[in-house]
C-alpha cells in the first residue's frame, strides 16, 4: 500500500507545473499573492505580466548583455501630476553580482519603455537563473521632450513579486492525475476493509 502512495506522490511531482519550453511568463502580484501588484511611494500602482526566455538570460559578456522580453503587458496608474502608462515591450539585462549576506547573487534589471515613461524592475537571482521573485526595486520616470526627467517615483519596499503562475498552481492535467490516484487509493482501502 505504501508503494502505491509513494508512486502516486511521485506522479504528482512529475506532472506538476510543466512550462512551455523555456519561455516563462511572470505575473506581478502583491506579497500576499493578490493581483494588486506593487505600490509606488506616491500611492501609484503597477501590475501586469511579462515573459522571457530563461534559456537566453543575459550574462556579463557584452555580446548578449541585453535580451528583449518575449512579451510585456504592465500598467502603472496615474497619481497627481504623474501620468501612468501601459508598457508592452522591454528588455532584461545583467547588472553584476551582489552580495546578500553570505550569498553571491546576480542582479537582473528589466527595462520597459512607453515613451515618455520609463519603468525599471530589479531582481536578485541565483547565478545563471531567473525565477522571478521579489522585486527589490521598482522605479518609473516621466521624461519631457528634451529627455529631462520631469517626475520619478519608486518602490523600495520589496512588497511586490513576479511569480510564474504555473509554479503556484499545478497544471490541470497534473492535478486531475493526482486526484485520480488518490481516489484509487481510497477505493483500494475501502475494498481491503470490506474483505
Amino acid at each position: 500500500m505504501s508503494k502505491i502512495i509513494l508512486f502516486i506522490s511521485g506522479l504528482c511531482l512529475i506532472t506538476a507545473p510543466a512550462g512551455a519550453g523555456t519561455v516563462r511568463s511572470f505575473e506581478i502580484v502583491a506579497a500576499d499573492l493578490s493581483p494588486a501588484g506593487g505600490i509606488f511611494e506616491d500611492g501609484g500602482m503597477f501590475s501586469g505580466t511579462f515573459s522571457l526566455d530563461v534559456s537566453n538570460l543575459p550574462t556579463e559578456t557584452v555580446s548578449n548583455s541585453i535580451v528583449p522580453l518575449v512579451a510585456a503587458d504592465i500598467t502603472t496608474s496615474t497619481v497627481g501630476p504623474f501620468l501612468g502608462a501601459t508598457y508592452t515591450g522591454g528588455s532584461i539585462h545583467y547588472d553584476g553580482v551582489v552580495q546578500v549576506g553570505s550569498f553571491l547573487l546576480e542582479e537582473y534589471v528589466i527595462d520597459l519603455d512607453a515613451n515618455p515613461n520609463f519603468l525599471q524592475f530589479v531582481f536578485f537571482a541565483v547565478p545563471g537563473t531567473f525565477t522571478g521573485g521579489q522585486i527589490v526595486y521598482a522605479g518609473e520616470s516621466y521624461f519631457n521632450s528634451q529627455q529631462d526627467v520631469q517626475y520619478g517615483r519608486e518602490d523600495r519596499a520589496g512588497d511586490a513579486l513576479a511569480i510564474d503562475p504555473a509554479l503556484v498552481a499545478p497544471e490541470p492535467a497534473g492535478a486531475a492525475l493526482c486526484a485520480l490516484g488518490l481516489a484509487g487509493v481510497a477505493l483500494r482501502r475501502r475494498l481491503r476493509k470490506a474483505l
